[in-house]
């Protein structure tokens, strides 16, 4: 990072950040142990494009300190939103019909464990994975109605847009404490399910028609297809100046 910000200037620079953190670079303090010097580039001018990108003092690593002070700092001015995005060729319709199963296997919430027997749940930082074979991983989501999912390391994962790609909609736990600015961006009430128990996720999905869930899975679909790597690609270009 050094060599390339000394070498090239603002315009020609662009940083795009995948850390599943919400500190931006020079301030994560792991880099700072391993190389003091970086926070000589602690303003830097350059476009820096960030998934968990957050308000409050979380881009410098104040993310400890009292709300109070935190609330002091907005985010860098030379921050722009980005997310994951999954290329289009992959999406999937899957019909209602087509389901013959609740939830997608590989559960990562700990209280739903007794809806997954025989599985161990998926923490952070375990590879506890069900599949092997891309093709066998994508068949189980198409035949399940529902996938679960939630913050992870970071509130954006690829699991999100796997399952919304191939026909399940997502159940996001805890999904409306996300920060605005974060990504995912655009999921809500009308593409998937926010619950925030196993007890609420339970009375939302039972008190939930067939129809109600052909219209969550139509805007799920809408979802997906406006996240396309083609879309998030023309999105990023634009923001970095390019006239298309």
């Amino acid at each position: 990072m050094n060599f390339l910000l000394k070498s090239l200037n603002r315009s020609q620079l662009v940083i795009l950040d995948t850390h599943d953190i919400p500190t931006f670079y020079p301030f994560v303090w792991r880099l700072i142990k391993r190389d003091p010097h970086a926070l000589k580039h602690w303003n830097l001018k350059n476009l820096y494009f960030k998934r968990e990108l957050m308000e409050e003092g979380n881009a410098y690593g104040f993310d400890r300190l009292p709300k109070v002070i935190r609330s002091l700092f907005g985010r860098p001015s030379n921050s722009r939103p980005i997310s994951f995005s999954f290329p289009k060729q992959k999406i999937n319709k899957v019909e209602l019909c087509d389901k013959s199963k609740l939830f997608c296997a590989g559960n990562v919430d700990p209280d739903l464990a007794k809806w997954f027997p025989g599985e161990k749940v998926n923490t952070v930082g375990t590879k506890t994975w069900k599949f092997t074979k891309e093709l066998d991983y994508v068949k189980d989501i198409q035949k399940s109605r529902f996938g679960i999912t939630a913050k992870r390391a970071g509130w954006d994962t690829l699991k999100h847009y796997e399952y919304a790609a191939n026909g399940a909609v997502l159940c996001f736990r805890d999904l409306d404490k996300k920060p605005n600015t974060c990504a995912p961006h655009g999921l809500n009430e009308k593409n998937c399910i926010i619950y925030h128990s196993a007890e609420d996720l339970e009375q939302k999905i039972n008190h939930l028609s067939d129809s109600q869930y052909t219209s969550l899975l139509e805007e799920s679909y809408k979802w997906i297809e406006s996240n396309s790597t083609e879309n998030l690609a023309r999105k990023f270009l634009t923001e970095c100046g390019f006239n298309l």
